[in-house]
């Protein structure tokens, strides 16, 4: 299966490597599996993105789109602090700026296959602020101890 919507000859390139040899189609037990698997993510609100990164290169802000995309997908299907934990703590660190720091230059548009990043504007809002977000708030506690526990005590 090669990923649709390729936009360069290096995307094009990178996919053609990725189906050398004798590829077997899909079957249609496999392709309903897909369309099931499809409805249920559509029915959750998830952003469909494959992280093939084609939409960070070169970004001047430096986000990282699908690991912030895969943050809210998280979010909207299981809540909890762990997505928030991750977008403040890793995904928006080290030079990596938040979703509304995005500075509209429509590059990662252009790059994603699936036009996704028009979508990041969602993330900041539900993501932003957690609780538990701050490094001093986690520590190191027993295994089987869930972190709400430990910093209820």
């Amino acid at each position: 299966m090669v990923l649709s919507g390729m936009n360069t000859m290096e995307q094009v390139e990178d996919n053609v490597r990725a189906m050398a040899g004798d590829p077997t189609p899909l079957n249609e037990a496999q392709l309903q599996a897909l369309r099931t698997v499809h409805e249920a993510f559509a029915s959750l609100g998830m952003i469909a993105c494959a992280a093939c990164h084609y939409c960070t290169d070169g970004c001047p802000k430096r986000i990282m789109i699908p690991e912030l995309f895969a943050d809210l997908n998280t979010k909207r299907v299981f809540g909890g602090w762990n997505p928030g934990w991750y977008f403040s703590n890793v995904h928006t660190a080290d030079g990596h700026a938040k979703p509304s720091e995005c500075i509209r230059c429509g590059k990662c548009e252009r790059e994603c296959p699936h036009r996704s990043p028009g979508q990041l504007r969602q993330a900041s809002p539900l993501l932003d602020y957690h609780p538990l977000a701050s490094p001093s708030a986690m520590t190191c506690v027993p295994a089987g101890i869930s972190m709400l526990e430990t910093s209820a005590a």
